[in-house]
């Protein structure tokens, strides 16, 4: 057990800065309280959606400089140029799945003997994810499909999300949308997935199983959430558990197509791995069964399991059109065959303070006690991407990686 034990909150370092903070005031109010040999540091910043002050009020220290923290605490990708030598990181690095547009960063924890954890790995002894945004993520993308399809059709109008906003405020605006005899297909069961659900429910729109969204004809609206036993099949046409899938991903192929040829809107909440089967081919949207028209993919790969996702869209911009026919991305909306896509990175963000707050919970409750407690659950050993400066073993496969043009 270690007796004392220095916290850093980083400031958000985009050119967009998100919102949200990893640790909450009321997080570290519990935190101080409990453990008495700890401090916690803060970098002051105007983007926060907690003020400097609210942490002052509950025992943080305000400053520019961590480099006396043991730990440094972010949310998103950290920039590069201020990460300090041989240090401990906790963010969202969106590096494990060889996202090429993080190589540098990767490349730079390397070089200066950094300590990775990230909270994407972080999992309970079941297997179950504990610190995640997704929850808020599956309401703020579902809520931006909806809108698209709303527009797409001329239906119904909700208010564009910009800034910030409400869990409350998004349940009111939800009252807007009307229904017509569509299909909504959603993959993954997971937090996202339980948030997306959360809107259809709000809506009145109502789950059927596997038999009514493919045979049945409904006079209102309907949704589906399909898992991989149902949207991936076995390259030698066996029978799989999800324990299989997961495990051996390159032995499946998609079985997706047979949902796009009955669903008008499709959101994707599933995790996928790169050595997974992409849902569909940019070949496959050619074909006049293909019927989704609008494709809020809040997974937000690129080049992942949805490969109209060309972008990252923004917060104040989150619709783009992809031209099946040209492959070109078009202007939201523009009409004829297009796919409308919804595909944004940030989406928790417009809800900064509820997610935040949650997200503080998990690590407060689940993850932060390890650090100086001992680790007897191998929690952070799990999700320790790089340590001192080399790839852990779980994570192999990035070594090639981070070699590349260094």
């Amino acid at each position: 057990m270690i007796t004392e034990f220095t916290i850093g909150i980083l400031r958000e370092t985009q050119r967009n800065p998100d919102t949200r903070v990893a640790l909450v005031p009321q997080g570290a109010r519990r935190l101080l309280n409990d453990y008495k040999g700890l401090s916690i540091l803060v970098q002051p910043s105007k983007s926060r959606v907690f003020s400097d002050e609210e942490y002052v009020d509950v025992g943080c220290i305000i400053s520019e400089d961590l480099s006396p923290c043991d730990l440094l605490l972010g949310v998103k990708e950290v920039d590069k140029n201020t990460l300090m030598e041989g240090k401990t990181y906790m963010f969202f690095s969106h590096t494990a799945k060889k996202q090429q547009h993080n190589q540098t960063l990767l490349q730079a924890i390397i070089h200066k003997n950094i300590t990775l954890i990230d909270y994407e790995y972080l999992f309970t002894s079941k297997n179950e994810r504990i610190a995640a945004f997704g929850y808020f993520a599956g309401l703020v993308g579902a809520y931006n499909t909806l809108r698209a399809y709303g527009i797409k059709k001329d239906i119904f109008s909700l208010a564009p999300l910009t800034g910030t906003t409400t869990k409350e405020k998004l349940w009111k605006e939800l009252k807007k949308v009307v229904g017509r005899n569509d299909k909504i297909l959603i993959t993954g069961k997971g937090k996202v997935s339980r948030g997306v659900e959360e809107v259809m429910q709000a809506c009145h729109i109502y789950k059927v199983d596997i038999d009514g969204f493919f045979n049945k004809t409904y006079d209102d609206p309907v949704y589906f959430i399909a898992d991989p036993l149902q949207y991936a099949k076995h390259k030698n046409s066996i029978p799989f558990t999800f324990s299989d899938f997961k495990a051996h991903p390159r032995d499946f192929k998609s079985n997706f197509l047979r949902f796009a040829e009955v669903a008008n809107i499709y959101m994707a909440t599933h995790y996928w791995d790169i050595r997974s089967p992409k849902m569909f081919s940019l070949e496959d949207v050619k074909s006049q069964l293909f019927k989704i028209e609008v494709i809020g993919d809040i997974t937000c790969d690129i080049d992942g399991s949805v490969p109209t996702t060309q972008r990252v869209g923004s917060i104040d911009s989150p619709y783009y059109d992809y031209n099946p026919f040209t492959g070109e991305e078009e202007k939201a909306f523009s009409g004829g065959k297009n796919i409308t896509v919804m595909a944004v990175d940030k989406l928790p963000s417009i809800i900064p303070k509820e997610s935040s707050e949650y997200f503080s919970d998990q690590l407060v409750n689940h993850v932060l006690s390890y650090f100086w407690m001992g680790d007897y659950n191998k929690v952070l050993k799990k999700a320790t991407i790089a340590k001192n400066g080399k790839i852990k073993k779980r994570f192999a496969h990035l070594r090639s990686f981070v070699q590349e043009r260094l």
